[in-house]
């Protein structure tokens, strides 16, 4: 584990000397509901690898082209035993890099995917690290697949429409919803682009170390069969 901290460290520390003038996206989610392809997307080039349900591959980019975005794909398809600890310590390595904070985190979701108690899972996770209310302040919902979105609705009438965790998520981010193809054309991708990045342009501040520090004292150790994971 310490290897792979080291890694990450490196790479976060060739984009802290970007960060002045830069958007700063971090993709969350469960491994295989297309994160990487949505880096990609964002990124307009192939940087991310593309894993599928079962792999995971962690890396950490930055959009050399335009020289203004930075998106971090820093979710591991971790045991369970592993998640709490080793999500928190790349959000902790993330935070500290990004003097100026992240702009949003990108809850990423495939559509064509119903919540099951994983991605429930996942979500409370992230509200454990991140504070209660990061989607309201700082988050931004996308939805991968859209090709397979069909309904006799349009995408923003559908999503009134949703209720569950559904509902809750898409009410707490305040409707910043964007719906995604996985293959699409390079228009398509730069108009997905300029969706994303505009909802961003929404919220008010960006989330710093100080909100994460803030949130230290709620932060609550997971259990798992009984026993506290450290």
């Amino acid at each position: 584990m310490n290897q792979l901290m080291d890694q990450v460290n490196d790479k976060i520390d060739k984009v802290v000397k970007q960060e002045e003038k830069e958007t700063i996206l971090v993709l969350i989610g469960k491994t295989g509901h297309g994160k990487s392809s949505l880096g990609n997307t964002l990124l307009r080039r192939d940087v991310f690898e593309v894993s599928d349900f079962s792999t995971s591959v962690t890396k950490f980019a930055i959009n050399h082209r335009d020289d203004n975005l930075v998106v971090f794909d820093g979710t591991e398809n971790n045991p369970k035993s592993m998640e709490f600890n080793i999500t928190l310590q790349q959000l902790t390595m993330i935070l500290k890099g990004c003097k100026k904070g992240v702009t949003a985190f990108v809850l990423v979701f495939a559509i064509s995917t119903r919540f099951s108690k994983e991605e429930i899972h996942t979500i409370e996770m992230y509200k454990n690290i991140l504070g209660e209310d990061f989607l309201k302040t700082n988050g931004v919902f996308v939805l991968t697949h859209g090709e397979n979105f069909d309904c006799k609705y349009t995408f923003m009438e559908w999503c009134d429409k949703q209720k569950g965790p559904f509902e809750d998520i898409y009410n707490e981010c305040n409707k910043r919803v964007v719906l995604v193809e996985n293959k699409a054309t390079d228009s398509k991708m730069l108009e997905y682009r300029d969706q994303v990045l505009g909802l961003t342009k929404n919220l008010t501040e960006p989330y710093t170390m100080n909100n994460f520090n803030r949130n230290k004292r709620s932060r609550k150790k997971p259990v798992l069969n009984g026993k506290l994971m450290i």
